[in-house]
Protein backbone atom coordinates (compact mmCIF):
# COMPACT_ATOMS: atom_id res chain seq x y z
CA UNK A 1 0.00 0.00 0.00
CA UNK A 2 1.22 3.51 -0.92
CA UNK A 3 0.32 6.74 0.45
CA UNK A 4 -1.32 9.57 -1.12
CA UNK A 5 -2.35 12.82 -0.95
CA UNK A 6 -5.67 13.62 -2.94
CA UNK A 7 -6.91 16.99 -3.39
CA UNK A 8 -10.40 17.17 -4.05
CA UNK A 9 -11.92 20.74 -5.18
CA UNK A 10 -15.86 21.81 -4.53
CA UNK A 11 -17.94 24.45 -6.72
CA UNK A 12 -18.53 26.15 -3.44
CA UNK A 13 -17.27 27.80 -0.45
CA UNK A 14 -17.63 27.18 3.24
CA UNK A 15 -17.62 29.33 6.63
CA UNK A 16 -14.67 29.04 9.08
CA UNK A 17 -16.89 27.18 11.26
CA UNK A 18 -18.17 24.37 8.95
CA UNK A 19 -14.06 23.96 7.14
CA UNK A 20 -13.76 23.09 11.65
CA UNK A 21 -16.78 20.54 11.41
CA UNK A 22 -15.17 18.97 8.16
CA UNK A 23 -12.02 19.07 9.79
CA UNK A 24 -13.66 17.29 12.59
CA UNK A 25 -15.65 14.41 9.86
CA UNK A 26 -12.28 13.64 8.33
CA UNK A 27 -9.59 13.03 11.35
CA UNK A 28 -9.30 9.42 9.66
CA UNK A 29 -7.86 10.55 6.98
CA UNK A 30 -5.88 13.56 7.74
CA UNK A 31 -8.47 15.63 6.54
CA UNK A 32 -7.56 19.36 5.47
CA UNK A 33 -9.16 22.45 4.60
CA UNK A 34 -8.26 24.99 2.03
CA UNK A 35 -8.91 27.22 -0.83
CA UNK A 36 -8.38 26.37 -4.38
CA UNK A 37 -6.82 28.83 -6.78
CA UNK A 38 -10.72 29.20 -8.33
CA UNK A 39 -11.41 30.56 -4.68
CA UNK A 40 -14.14 27.49 -3.86
CA UNK A 41 -13.44 25.09 -1.37
CA UNK A 42 -10.37 22.51 -1.56
CA UNK A 43 -10.11 18.84 1.16
CA UNK A 44 -6.66 17.58 0.87
CA UNK A 45 -7.20 13.66 2.12
CA UNK A 46 -4.26 11.40 2.76
CA UNK A 47 -5.34 8.28 1.23
CA UNK A 48 -3.95 4.30 1.89
CA UNK A 49 -4.00 2.63 -1.30
CA UNK A 50 -2.74 0.41 -4.09
CA UNK A 51 -2.50 2.42 -6.88
CA UNK A 52 -3.36 5.89 -7.99
CA UNK A 53 -7.25 5.28 -9.50
CA UNK A 54 -8.00 3.32 -5.85
CA UNK A 55 -6.84 6.11 -4.08
CA UNK A 56 -8.98 8.95 -6.33
CA UNK A 57 -11.95 7.17 -6.33
CA UNK A 58 -11.81 6.53 -2.33
CA UNK A 59 -10.76 10.13 -1.45
CA UNK A 60 -13.35 11.55 -4.12
CA UNK A 61 -16.24 9.24 -2.15
CA UNK A 62 -14.83 10.20 1.33
CA UNK A 63 -14.64 13.86 0.63
CA UNK A 64 -18.21 14.16 -0.65
CA UNK A 65 -19.88 12.05 1.98
CA UNK A 66 -18.13 14.73 4.53
CA UNK A 67 -19.19 17.98 2.82
CA UNK A 68 -22.57 16.38 2.65
CA UNK A 69 -23.13 15.22 6.29
CA UNK A 70 -21.65 19.45 7.49
CA UNK A 71 -23.36 21.92 4.28
CA UNK A 72 -26.86 19.14 4.34
CA UNK A 73 -26.77 20.14 0.74
CA UNK A 74 -25.81 18.10 -2.60
CA UNK A 75 -22.26 19.92 -3.78
CA UNK A 76 -20.06 19.21 -6.80
CA UNK A 77 -16.58 17.88 -6.75
CA UNK A 78 -15.47 19.83 -9.99
CA UNK A 79 -12.29 18.53 -9.85
CA UNK A 80 -9.51 15.89 -8.22
CA UNK A 81 -5.52 15.92 -7.79
CA UNK A 82 -3.66 12.46 -7.27
CA UNK A 83 -0.16 11.88 -6.25
CA UNK A 84 2.03 9.93 -3.58
CA UNK A 85 2.79 11.78 -0.70
CA UNK A 86 6.45 11.60 -1.25
CA UNK A 87 5.65 13.21 -4.63
CA UNK A 88 3.75 15.91 -3.01
CA UNK A 89 6.92 16.27 -0.62
CA UNK A 90 9.45 16.33 -3.16
CA UNK A 91 7.57 19.61 -5.25
CA UNK A 92 7.59 21.33 -1.60
CA UNK A 93 11.33 20.72 -1.24
CA UNK A 94 11.76 22.08 -5.00
CA UNK A 95 9.64 24.73 -4.70
CA UNK A 96 11.95 28.07 -5.86
CA UNK A 97 9.52 30.20 -3.52
CA UNK A 98 7.11 29.33 -0.43
CA UNK A 99 4.27 31.12 -2.40
CA UNK A 100 1.66 30.59 -0.28
CA UNK A 101 2.76 28.10 2.20
CA UNK A 102 3.99 28.62 5.86
CA UNK A 103 5.21 25.69 8.54
CA UNK A 104 4.67 26.27 11.84
CA UNK A 105 7.72 28.88 12.52
CA UNK A 106 6.52 31.20 9.75
CA UNK A 107 2.94 30.54 11.32
CA UNK A 108 4.22 31.81 14.33
CA UNK A 109 5.47 35.34 12.78
CA UNK A 110 2.37 35.95 10.86
CA UNK A 111 0.10 35.12 13.82
CA UNK A 112 3.01 37.12 16.42
CA UNK A 113 2.62 33.65 19.13
CA UNK A 114 4.59 31.22 20.27
CA UNK A 115 4.59 28.10 19.32
CA UNK A 116 3.08 27.19 22.80
CA UNK A 117 0.02 29.80 21.90
CA UNK A 118 -0.03 28.59 18.62
CA UNK A 119 -1.18 24.82 19.45
CA UNK A 120 -3.96 26.70 21.63
CA UNK A 121 -5.32 28.09 18.40
CA UNK A 122 -5.69 24.28 16.90
CA UNK A 123 -8.72 24.59 16.31
CA UNK A 124 -9.06 27.77 14.80
CA UNK A 125 -6.22 27.39 12.11
CA UNK A 126 -7.10 23.81 11.39
CA UNK A 127 -9.56 24.72 8.52
CA UNK A 128 -6.06 26.86 6.73
CA UNK A 129 -3.96 23.84 7.06
CA UNK A 130 -2.81 22.48 3.70
CA UNK A 131 -1.06 19.32 4.27
CA UNK A 132 0.02 17.33 7.58
CA UNK A 133 3.83 16.67 7.38
CA UNK A 134 5.97 14.47 9.64
CA UNK A 135 7.25 17.85 11.01
CA UNK A 136 3.85 19.26 11.39
CA UNK A 137 1.08 21.81 9.56
CA UNK A 138 1.85 23.45 6.65
CA UNK A 139 -0.55 26.10 6.53
CA UNK A 140 -2.15 28.53 3.42
CA UNK A 141 -0.53 31.74 4.49
CA UNK A 142 -3.23 33.79 3.46
CA UNK A 143 -5.50 32.14 5.83
CA UNK A 144 -2.80 32.45 8.47
CA UNK A 145 -3.52 36.37 7.65
CA UNK A 146 -6.92 36.83 8.26
CA UNK A 147 -6.54 35.10 11.65
CA UNK A 148 -4.09 37.55 12.30
CA UNK A 149 -6.50 40.15 11.42
CA UNK A 150 -9.07 39.09 14.28
CA UNK A 151 -6.51 38.93 16.76
CA UNK A 152 -4.46 42.45 16.62
CA UNK A 153 -2.47 43.17 19.94
CA UNK A 154 -4.01 44.69 22.86
CA UNK A 155 -3.49 48.28 22.50
CA UNK A 156 -1.29 48.42 25.51
CA UNK A 157 0.85 45.48 24.11
CA UNK A 158 0.96 47.08 21.06
CA UNK A 159 2.01 50.79 22.65
CA UNK A 160 5.04 48.83 24.62
CA UNK A 161 6.29 46.64 21.40
CA UNK A 162 6.51 49.59 19.40
CA UNK A 163 8.50 51.82 22.59
CA UNK A 164 10.76 48.97 22.87
CA UNK A 165 11.05 48.07 18.89
CA UNK A 166 12.06 52.24 18.93
CA UNK A 167 14.60 51.60 21.83
CA UNK A 168 13.01 55.00 23.11
CA UNK A 169 10.45 56.51 24.79
CA UNK A 170 7.55 58.00 23.05
CA UNK A 171 8.03 61.01 21.06
CA UNK A 172 5.11 62.19 20.67
CA UNK A 173 2.19 60.50 23.00
CA UNK A 174 -1.01 61.38 22.55
CA UNK A 175 -2.79 58.11 23.28
CA UNK A 176 -3.46 56.85 26.82
CA UNK A 177 -1.69 53.36 26.27
CA UNK A 178 1.29 55.03 24.81
CA UNK A 179 1.39 57.19 27.62
CA UNK A 180 0.79 54.49 30.23
CA UNK A 181 3.52 52.33 28.58
CA UNK A 182 6.19 55.25 28.88
CA UNK A 183 5.42 55.19 32.59
CA UNK A 184 6.86 51.23 32.66
CA UNK A 185 10.02 52.00 31.08
CA UNK A 186 13.20 53.44 32.16
CA UNK A 187 15.72 55.29 29.52
CA UNK A 188 18.44 57.48 29.10
CA UNK A 189 20.62 58.15 26.05
CA UNK A 190 22.85 55.57 24.27
CA UNK A 191 20.99 52.77 27.04
CA UNK A 192 18.86 49.78 26.02
CA UNK A 193 14.89 50.23 27.44
CA UNK A 194 14.36 48.92 30.86
CA UNK A 195 11.14 47.74 32.05
CA UNK A 196 10.74 48.76 35.55
CA UNK A 197 10.61 45.51 37.66
CA UNK A 198 6.77 45.91 38.84
CA UNK A 199 6.40 47.00 35.21
CA UNK A 200 4.89 50.35 36.61
CA UNK A 201 1.35 49.13 37.65
CA UNK A 202 -0.08 45.78 37.20
CA UNK A 203 -1.42 46.04 33.91
CA UNK A 204 1.76 47.02 32.47
CA UNK A 205 3.53 43.61 34.60
CA UNK A 206 0.65 41.80 33.03
CA UNK A 207 1.11 43.51 29.24
CA UNK A 208 5.11 42.78 29.61
CA UNK A 209 4.13 39.34 30.71
CA UNK A 210 1.93 38.63 27.57
CA UNK A 211 4.68 39.84 25.13
CA UNK A 212 7.55 37.75 26.85
CA UNK A 213 4.83 34.71 26.43
CA UNK A 214 4.55 35.94 22.91
CA UNK A 215 7.77 36.01 22.47
CA UNK A 216 7.85 39.60 20.46
CA UNK A 217 10.04 40.62 23.33
CA UNK A 218 12.58 39.06 25.35
CA UNK A 219 14.49 39.51 28.66
CA UNK A 220 17.42 37.74 30.45
CA UNK A 221 15.97 36.64 33.81
CA UNK A 222 12.72 34.90 34.21
CA UNK A 223 9.43 36.94 33.68
CA UNK A 224 8.07 35.62 37.06
CA UNK A 225 11.00 37.15 38.90
CA UNK A 226 11.93 39.93 36.62
CA UNK A 227 8.56 41.77 36.82
CA UNK A 228 8.79 41.73 40.73
CA UNK A 229 10.84 44.32 43.23
CA UNK A 230 11.41 48.01 43.83
CA UNK A 231 9.92 50.06 40.88
CA UNK A 232 13.30 52.14 40.67
CA UNK A 233 15.29 49.03 39.38
CA UNK A 234 14.30 47.51 35.97
CA UNK A 235 15.28 44.65 33.44
CA UNK A 236 17.08 45.50 30.06
CA UNK A 237 14.23 43.80 27.32
CA UNK A 238 14.81 43.65 23.28
CA UNK A 239 13.04 43.05 20.85
CA UNK A 240 12.83 39.51 18.88
CA UNK A 241 12.72 39.36 14.96
CA UNK A 242 9.30 38.36 15.42
CA UNK A 243 8.47 41.56 17.43
CA UNK A 244 9.63 43.55 14.47
CA UNK A 245 7.37 42.41 12.28
CA UNK A 246 4.51 43.37 14.47
CA UNK A 247 5.85 47.10 15.75
CA UNK A 248 4.44 49.71 14.28
CA UNK A 249 6.63 53.28 13.56
CA UNK A 250 6.58 55.76 16.31
CA UNK A 251 5.42 59.19 15.17
CA UNK A 252 7.89 62.04 15.22
CA UNK A 253 6.90 65.66 16.76
CA UNK A 254 7.53 66.65 13.02
CA UNK A 255 5.59 63.68 11.66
Amino acid sequence: MTSYSVEVEFDSTVSDDTAADLVDALTDVHGAIGTAPSGNLSVILSIEAGNVLDATVQALSRAQEAVASVTHSPTLATGVATMTEAEFDRRLADATTPGDLAGQAEACDILGVSARTLEKLASELAPHIVQTLATGPLYRASGLRSVARRHPLPPLEQALLNLIAANRPATVADDADHQLADTALITSPGNPIRIKSNGGSPVVARAVANLLERELITAPADPDESLTGAPDSGIDVLVTARGRQHAQPLLHPTD
